[in-house]
């Protein structure tokens, strides 16, 4: 009996260093998202930067390969420079997700730094398929940054 049980914890004990391990090896993500719409919008009209919002959702199977693959990925977040990135928890924020159209998930949608939508996408995207789109959406003018001085 004293056998059994000690065999049955060595499995257990090797289960659970076999779930860390994987744990800490997923990789993390390198883009500086922002989680409040109003303030992200401020942030993009001050710096004369498109937004990109991303509604995604913690039970959203493809939200979170995109997660572990796309948004970890090192060249994804130099892309991203030139935008204001912002994730949008579609649970957390309908009126958001409504307003923006984004029916499923991920959703991808681009906005210029006035609120015009620019471009949507929705689905799984790797790194390529989003430098991609990125690319092929047009270029924004050229938005003056926001002064925050008083005159």
């Amino acid at each position: 009996m004293r056998r059994a049980l000690i065999g049955v914890l060595f499995v257990l004990a090797a289960f659970a260093v076999v779930i860390a391990a994987s744990i800490h090896r997923q990789p993390r993500e390198v883009i500086p998202w922002r989680n409040d719409f109003q303030s992200a919008s401020l942030e993009a009209r001050r710096a004369g930067k498109p937004l990109l919002l991303d509604f995604s959702a913690s039970w959203c199977e493809p939200c979170q390969d995109m997660r572990r693959t796309t948004w970890s990925d090192p060249d994804v977040a130099r892309a991203l420079r030139d935008y204001v990135p912002v994730q949008i928890d579609v649970d957390a924020h309908p009126d958001l997700a409504s307003q923006f159209g984004a029916a499923a998930i991920p959703h991808l949608t681009l906005i210029d730094p006035t609120g015009k939508i620019l471009a949507a996408e929705e689905g799984e995207l790797s790194s390529g398929q989003l430098e991609s789109w990125l690319g092929a959406v047009k270029t924004v003018p050229t938005i003056p940054a926001t002064s925050t001085a008083r005159d």
